[in-house]
Formats: C-alpha cells, sequence, structure tokens
C-alpha cells in the first residue's frame, strides 16, 4: 500500500489500554514490576496545572528575565501543558506534536496527544488535544515524519499490559496526519514487536526501525525497513545481533546514517559501536569502542555536521568523525561537561551549538537535579555555562529547537519525583544585546523566483469616493477608491513581504461645509499573507493630519497612513528543494549573510532526538537582499526530510527558519 495521504481509514476501536512506564534504577536495571502510586506528584507550587501562567507570545518580554541574557541566555516562567511531553516532534508547519500520557499525568487512565502551535504562546489556546483514535497504546514508541508524503508521521510500536504486567511490545503501526490531526492504521503490522524502539532515516527515503523489546519483554535483535512508496516492511535478517542489544543495547539504540552509506549504531549500556549494511537483507559488524564508561540514562549523542557527532557520557564528552569512504571513525576529546546527568536532552542549534538540558546527577532525584544548561561550541571544543532552567526536567522529559530559534523544554514524569503538566521555553544568548533587549535579526523572506504576498485590506466610506493606497518599501504601488459598503481590496506583490514593509495611505480632508459632508473612512484591518493586523492595535503606527500617535478607532477623519508592525507568524515554505541545487533567496535587516544553516526537524524521546541533525551550507554569492545559498548533493551526508533553513549575520543572530523538504 502506497503510504499517502489519501488513506482509507479502518473503523476505530474503542478500547484504551492501560500503560505505564519503565524505571531504569541506578545500577541500569529494569524496575518495570514496581507499583507506583497514580496520584499525581507534584511540586506544591508550578507543578499544579491550574495555578500556571498563561503566555500569549513567546517574544513577550515581560514573562522574561533577560538580565545577562546575552551571555547565558534566559528562561521563560513554566506554563501549563495539557500532558507530560514524553514524546516531541516537530510538524511541518512548525507546530508541534507530544504524547505520552493523559491530562492527569496518570500512569493508567487513558491517553491522549496535543498538538501546540509556537506562534500563538503557552495559552489553552494554543493547544489542540485530542482523545487517541486507536486501541493501540504508544507509550515509549518512536516516532519519524515520512518524508515524501506530505508530512506524515510514522509511529512506531509502543506498550501493552498482560496479566497484570506492564510494558511488552507491540508491532503496530500508527500513522499521524497533520492535515486533520487524526492517528489511523493503514499499514500492516512490523514483524517485530518493539518497546523503546529507534527509527533512523535512510539516504534512499526508507526507514530504519531497529532495537526496542519484543512482546516477551527479550530484546528484539532484528531489524526492519518500512519502504514508504510500498507502504510495508523488510525484515533485516542478515542484520540479527544479539550482542548490539543485550544488556541496555536495546534500549533507543543512538543511530545515525552515516556518510559512507551505512548506519552507525551506537548501543545505550555498551561501549561497542556498530555499522550496519542496509543493502539485501543487511549485515552488521562491530566497528570499535567508545573508551567512556556508558550507562543507558545519559548517553547524548547529535550529529552536528555530516559525519561528526557529539556524544557524552556521564561528564565525559567525545567527537566522532565518521569517514565518507570506509568504517574508520576516529574518536577525539571534547571536554568535559561540568555535572552527570542522568536523563538530559542534547539540541542542536541555529548557530551550530550544541544545549545540554535538565537531567540529574543522581537518577531520578530532584535535589540532585541540575538546572543550569552547558553550551559546547563545535569551533572552539569547549563548553561554557547557560541560564538555569525554572523545572527540573528528569526522566520522560523532551527537548526541541523550534523554528523561531528558541528551544521547547517540557515533560518530566511520571514515574518520578514529579509529573511536570508544564512547559518551558529556553532563549538562547543570540537573541539579546547586553542590555538585555532583543537583537535585530536577519530574516528569510522567500525564493526570488517564488509566489509574492497577497496584501487584503477591508474597509468602507462614508461617501463612496474616498481613497486609500498601498506602499511598500516606501513605493507607491496601487490606489484603491472605497466603496461605501464594507469590501476587501486586494493586491498582490511580485516578492514576499513583511508586515513592516506596508504602509495604508488615506485621503479623506474633503469636508463640505455648505453640504455637511465628511468623507471619513473606516479601515477595518489589513491582512497580510493570512495574518490579519486590526488598525485598533496599538502596535499598529499611524499619522493622522501630521500629527504621529497610535489609531484608537477605525474611523478616520483627516489624512495620513498607517505603518504596520511586523508580526511574524509562520515560516516561508519553500517547498520540495532537490539536492545539490542553488537556492536564490530574498532576505530583509541584514547588512551581511555570515553563514547558513540545514538543520533536520526533531523528533525527541528519552534523551534521544532521532530526528535532527545539521548541515553548514555553502553561501554561494550576496547581492543587496538577494543571497545565493547551495544545498549538498549527497543524501547520505544530507539524508532526505524536512528541515529548517537558518541565516545567521556576522554577529551569529539567526533568522526565524524557512522551511523546506529534501527528497
Amino acid at each position: 500500500m502506497l503510504l499517502t495521504n489519501n488513506k482509507l481509514h479502518a473503523a476505530l476501536l474503542a478500547i484504551t489500554l492501560l500503560f505505564s512506564p519503565v524505571v531504569v534504577g541506578q545500577d541500569g536495571t529494569d524496575q518495570d514490576d514496581t507499583e507506583y502510586d497514580d496520584q499525581v506528584q507534584t511540586d506544591d507550587v508550578l507543578d499544579r496545572a491550574q495555578s500556571r501562567p498563561t503566555i500569549t507570545s513567546l517574544f513577550d518580554e515581560t514573562h522574561l528575565n533577560t538580565e545577562d541574557a546575552s551571555l547565558f541566555g534566559t528562561w521563560s516562567v513554566p506554563a501549563r501543558w495539557p500532558i507530560v511531553a514524553i514524546h516531541a516532534a516537530l510538524l511541518p508547519n512548525g507546530e508541534v506534536l507530544t504524547y505520552g500520557t493523559n491530562e492527569f499525568a496518570d500512569n493508567g487512565s487513558g491517553f491522549v496527544y496535543d498538538r501546540w502551535n509556537p506562534d500563538a504562546g503557552l495559552t489553552p489556546l494554543s493547544h489542540d488535544t485530542l482523545d487517541v483514535q486507536t486501541s493501540n497504546n504508544l507509550f515509549c514508541s518512536a516516532q519519524a515524519l515520512v518524508a515524501g508524503t506530505g508530512g506524515l508521521m510514522l509511529v512506531t510500536g509502543g506498550s501493552v499490559e498482560r496479566n497484570g504486567r506492564r510494558n511488552f511490545g507491540i508491532k503496530s503501526v500508527n500513522v499521524f496526519d497533520p492535515i486533520d490531526n487524526s492517528f489511523y492504521q493503514p499499514l500492516d503490522d512490523m514483524f517485530r514487536a518493539r518497546w523503546y524502539p529507534t527509527v533512523t532515516q535512510l539516504a534512499d527515503g526508507r526507514l530504519l526501525i531497529l532495537g526496542g523489546r519484543d512482546d516477551r519483554r527479550q530484546p528484539t535483535v532484528v531489524p526492519e525497513i518500512f519502504d514508504p512508496a510500498a507502504g510495508s516492511f523488510k525484515l533485516m535478517t542478515g542484520g540479527r545481533s544479539e550482542p548490539a542489544y543485550k544488556d541496555r543495547g536495546w534500549n533507543y539504540p543512538r543511530s545515525f546514517m552515516a556518510p559512507n552509506g551505512k548506519v552507525l549504531i551506537m548501543p545505550v549500556g555498551q561501549e561497542n559501536m556498530y555499522y550496519m549494511a542496509i543493502n539485501g537483507r543487511g549485515s552488521i559488524e562491530n566497528v570499535g569502542t567508545l573508551p567512556i564508561e556508558a550507562n543507558a540514562s545519559h548517553l547524548m549523542a547529535v550529529m552536528y555536521e555530516p559525519g561528526k557527532i557529539l556524544s557524552v557520557r556521564r561528564r565525559d564528552a567525545r567527537i566522532l568523525t565518521l569517514d565518507d569512504q570506509n568504517d574508520d571513525i576516529d574518536v577525539a576529546n571534547a571536554g568535559h561537561i561540568a555535572s552527570h546527568r542522568y536523563w538530559a536532552d542534547s539540541t542542536l542549534l541555529p548557530n551550530g551549538e550544541v544545549l545540554v538540558s535538565g537531567g540529574s546527577e543522581v537518577n531520578q532525584s530532584l535535589e540532585d537535579a541540575v538546572r543550569a544548561v552547558e553550551i559546547w561550541n563545535p569551533n572552539t571544543n569547549s563548553w561554557r555555562m547557560g541560564a538555569p532552567s525554572r523545572k527540573s526536567r528528569l526522566y520522560h522529559s523532551t527537548s526541541l529547537l523550534l523554528p523561531n530559534g528558541t528551544v521547547l523544554c517540557a515533560g518530566g514524569g511520571p514515574p518520578g519525583p514529579t509529573a511536570n503538566l508544564n512547559a518551558e521555553v529556553y532563549y538562547p544568548h543570540y537573541l539579546f544585546k547586553p542590555n538585555g533587549s532583543w537583537r535585530e535579526r536577519p530574516r528569510l523572506l522567500g525564493e526570488v523566483d517564488g509566489p509574492g504576498s497577497v496584501i487584503r485590506v477591508r474597509a468602507r466610506g462614508e461617501e463612496g469616493f474616498e481613497r486609500f493606497k498601498i506602499r511598500v518599501n516606501g513605493r507607491h504601488v496601487r490606489t484603491f477608491e472605497v466603496d461605501q459598503n464594507f469590501k476587501t481590496y486586494t493586491f498582490v506583490t511580485d516578492t514576499p513581504i513583511t508586515g513592516s514593509q506596508v504602509e495604508l495611505f488615506f485621503f479623506n480632508d474633503q469636508f463640505d461645509a455648505d453640504q455637511g459632508i465628511d468623507t471619513t473612512m473606516v479601515i477595518d484591518y489589513m491582512e497580510l499573507d493570512g495574518v490579519r493586523h486590526q488598525t485598533e492595535d496599538p502596535r499598529v503606527f499611524s499619522v493622522e493630519a501630521g500629527e504621529p500617535g497610535f489609531i484608537e478607532s477605525e474611523t478616520l477623519f483627516n489624512n495620513g497612513y498607517f505603518r504596520y508592525f511586523d508580526q511574524e507568524v509562520g515560516y516561508p515554505q519553500l517547498g520540495i528543494v532537490p539536492h545539490g541545487s542553488t537556492l536564490e533567496m530574498l532576505v530583509d535587516r541584514v547588512d551581511v549573510v555570515a553563514e547558513a544553516r540545514l538543520i533536520r526537524f526533531g523528533s525527541v524521546t528519552h534523551s534521544f532526538d532521532m530526528g535532527q541533525r545539521g548541515v553548514s551550507l555553502e553561501v554561494v554569492e550576496q547581492n543587496g537582499d538577494t543571497v545565493s545559498i547551495r544545498i549538498p548533493s549527497t543524501r547520505k551526508k544530507v539524508p532526505p526530510g524536512y528541515y529548517m533553513l537558518f541565516i545567521l549575520d556576522e554577529q551569529g543572530t539567526p533568522s526565524r527558519a524557512a522551511i523546506l523538504e529534501l527528497q
């Protein structure tokens, strides 16, 4: 079956399976059979969902302490989150899917999933929380966007309870469709049951599913490959390996598509590394060790450049350099982080640095929680400390880079000392000036030959011969005469623009005292590319009759103009971009584009983001507001899928991302 958005929905079952998480002891052993109190364990102050604040805009300074933010970054206050975000993944439009528990963080009383819109801030209206639509318990599964399907997300495996025992693996495969917010099952089951599996994107568009624990609670030692074109799975019997998945090796194996065409597997709980060939039925071989102490609960790994992996175990960090042509792996020191971090997360930032957040020096200990972030700079191979979070993020927490350049940190528990029905946002240093104010950021407007912007103005006049004209970047582009009834007046620009580039000049000063005619006009709003800018908004600058000020009424009596504030919502969508192509992009508010970088969409759970990877891009040429950026041609180095494209100025300030898909 071809996996596309043209799906046939199977009958939805009304059965909800109970589930509970696994606890890993300090010695790395399973503690699945321990009975836990189902009562939500909360912090008396901030962990009560009903008392957490509402943040209407992520970039509203009222909830931020920006003192020294240019050095250490800063955090939002924790805000309410509908569920405990054990799984988090970025969707094609820049929104975020999370799942893991129900609204009360209960271990065994239902299951829901949530879709969050970052542009709406951290408010109840920013969330769309829905009941699960299949009979599968997706707890501790693995999720990945499927290249070439319009944004469908594959969710493999999960958990089931049998005879009072929890966390048996399942073979089920679910698909999330971001178009209609539905989970459904258009595919046959996998060949093997999997709980705690990993999904790795391959260069040819297929997905490798490996690891996890089966329906007998034993390690699943045979990988399989999903082919989106056929909608089917193939068992990779040649890739069978009991040594690779023994002990804790089955627990979300850290794996990466390597530039030599194979998949590097770094099992947790052991020092061995393996290369798996993916041709035919596959093969696997040991390719060396990491000479550092390994442990399942604090093994972080991120491919920050093609063939370059930062691996952190305990306090010891290493750089792995993978050879393009053979199986050689060079291992070099990357210093020590300041603290041991059980269950921390590593997140790649737009400037190429790696953020480490959360965790605890002692497993699942609030008293030993590490709240300060640490940041690794690949150019200097050095670590530095960042601002501390407000909340502890331990087991079952997540960290995800957003296209606006901030980092969402959410979840943590259950079980454990806390159940975090909340989230907070980290703002890296590159967003702030030394005085704590926001930096002016470079902007990607879209492709040079791409579609322009649509300006719509809803207006009416008193007499029917009032006029307004549109100016873009100080240039007159169109004049409209306004009818007596409300109408929408539309103009399409040649190139993409932002709100701050638009001015509406109005001409109303035609009062006839003899006849008592006053040609007043009402401009209800200006809409730019579907984003509405209300004229009565105090952030819309206006001049009426020569006096600068803010319009508090939509009725205009004199001549003047509106200049619209730049409400940054949404992201330029570049669609499908071929490997090896050169993008001609329009930029704004930047003198020099010093860097450009692609970061693949994140998909994180259990301290491993199996989606993200980064690549520096060649800035070929810049001519004024046009910049040419070259996309790498090698799929082995830059696998298919959705990516965020950032540009950075000479101070290292990143733009908001443009979104594209490599196929």
